[in-house]
């Protein structure tokens, strides 16, 4: 197993996650291959039976456990101390993580993306943190994080030079002159402050708006049709921008 969806599965117990472990009937060992985690809004989870599950899968790559409301710092250190293979990480409402989480995860892991959202603990100087020494973040989701300020959008301005999008979507320490500073130094950054660039508020906020729930797989968008030459009357034309040919039929006798 590879992959395991468990999404608002509120009947999940401590005890059910155990057996992501050990096979409950003959007690063999299970999870050192699982490389996508997602139980979020599993909100009777708590931090031993997370910490436990972290020991026996130490191959994880993506986890989202926002919504998990009874999980602290305690969670996040044992997520950092055994399974730095991490990239991609969603605590968002999390809200008894502190600071010391931001830091445990700038200290052991490589993040690409991260949640952080809806954390009413988190401030600057452990945002600062997060954006210095996790150089290889790209996308990062702030949103709803009343204790930032503007301080820190200037940080961002002058590191994490690969971050290609930040989500601060109702941020009430953010202005609009350091956010437009931000958007003028760094064009290249994507800086999301309304909920109309979240087009699904159910999917983790590092999938982008062009992606599937998989994370990350483009999805296959069709070119329009062009329009019919009306002129040729002969109802073919060739896309040849797109590079994909389509006939329609004039309806002509």
């Amino acid at each position: 197993m590879e992959k395991l969806h468990c999404r608002g599965v509120a009947q999940l117990t401590d005890a059910g996650l155990g057996y992501l472990r050990f096979e409950p009937e003959f007690k063999q060992p299970r999870g050192q291959h699982l490389q996508v985690l997602d139980i979020s809004r599993c909100s009777t989870i708590g931090d031993r039976a997370f910490a436990e599950l972290c020991k026996a899968c130490p191959s994880l790559e993506e986890v989202d456990v926002s919504f998990c409301l009874r999980l602290t710092d305690r969670a996040i250190k044992a997520l950092c101390d055994n399974c730095p293979a991490v990239k991609h990480l969603s605590v968002g409402n999390c809200r008894r993580l502190t600071d010391a989480s931001a830091c445990l995860m700038a200290d052991a892991l490589w993040l690409e993306a991260l949640d952080f959202s809806k954390s009413v603990r988190l401030s600057d100087a452990a945002l600062e943190v997060l954006v210095v020494e996790l150089a290889g973040l790209t996308r990062l989701d702030v949103s709803g994080c009343s204790g930032l300020t503007d301080a820190v959008l200037k940080v961002i301005q002058f590191h994490g030079p690969h971050l290609k999008r930040l989500v601060c979507v109702d941020c009430a320490g953010f202005t609009s002159d350091p956010l437009s500073e931000l958007r003028a130094a760094r064009p290249s950054l994507e800086v999301w402050t309304t909920e109309e660039h979240v087009k699904d508020a159910d999917k983790p906020q590092w999938v982008a708006a062009d992606a599937d729930p998989d994370h990350g797989v483009p999805r296959t968008v069709p070119p329009p049709p062009p329009p019919r030459d009306s002129e040729s009357g002969s109802g073919v034309t060739d896309a040849q921008e797109s590079g994909v040919i389509t006939r329609q039929s004039s309806g002509a006798s």
